[in-house]
């Protein structure tokens, strides 16, 4: 996740403050042996910046725990992931999901 933090053209955006975000980034180790990774430290939990091509994944594995509803799913993902169009995605994602199962 690491490495595609760096390619991942929002976090690139928000590194040089070229987007308008809340999101405050700072780099810190994670990891035996150590990488830095990115994280929100904007609020009082910890949060890793999940580059575009994780998101989706993140947010299927979360799903599948429990196959919760909109709120639920997005509350899930917000308390251990962060990226700028989260609540958007989410909320998308999981009506189209929960539309499948219907």
């Amino acid at each position: 996740m690491a490495r595609e933090q760096l390619k991942d053209s929002q976090f690139q955006d928000i590194l040089a403050g070229s987007c308008q975000t809340s999101l405050v980034l700072q780099p810190l180790p994670v990891g035996q042996p150590p990488v830095t990774l990115h994280c929100d430290v904007s609020m009082d939990r910890i949060r890793p910046f999940v580059p575009k091509m994780f998101r989706r994944k993140i947010f299927n594995n979360l799903y599948a725990l429990s196959h919760p509803g909109v709120r639920a799913s997005l509350k899930m993902v917000a308390e251990r992931y962060m990226w700028p169009s989260m609540r958007q995605d989410v909320v998308l994602w999981a009506r189209t999901v929960g539309r499948k199962n219907s």
